[in-house]
């Protein structure tokens, strides 16, 4: 079995080695992303080819990569599109907890999935007629930048 200590080491391994190669050769990489997505990647290999591997590290792995991405997608689209993160977020949280477990949930799952989507979807595009949906765009957007 492939031991908590063991993946910390091996994260650490990664990052140190993506570092170096961003600094020295210039590779257009995050060294934390690049470590986690190798981890958690290389750990499904391993799962699939017999090695027992704890699922719940697999699954902290990819959160992590889920909120990168996420972080990645708000610094490079229009900022109006980060009344979007929320339901973005919980569908690549959904995505990770099905594709790692035996998923017997699916119709409430996946309604509550397009339920956020929908209300989200309603208040993007009706903060341009402006009165309480700009207002409640305008929280949203900045719930994170003012605590």
């Amino acid at each position: 079995m492939v031991t908590f200590s063991n993946i910390l080491i091996i994260l650490t391994i990664l990052f140190v080695l993506y570092a170096v190669f961003k600094f020295t050769l210039g590779l257009k990489v995050c060294a934390l992303c690049a470590a986690v997505s190798t981890t958690w990647l290389g750990l499904l290999v391993m799962r699939l080819i017999g090695f027992e591997i704890d699922s719940l590290v697999i699954g902290i792995l990819m959160g992590g990569s889920a909120v990168g991405i996420m972080y990645l997608l708000e610094k490079n689209i229009p900022k109006t599109y980060g009344i979007l993160k929320f339901p973005f977020l919980m569908t690549l949280f959904t995505f990770i907890y099905v594709f790692l477990t035996d998923f017997t949930e699916g119709s409430i799952t996946y309604f509550m999935i397009l339920s956020l989507w929908v209300v989200f979807l309603i208040i993007f595009f009706m903060q341009k007629s402006g009165g309480a949906f700009k207002k409640i765009a305008n929280q949203l957007m900045t719930c994170c930048k003012n605590w």
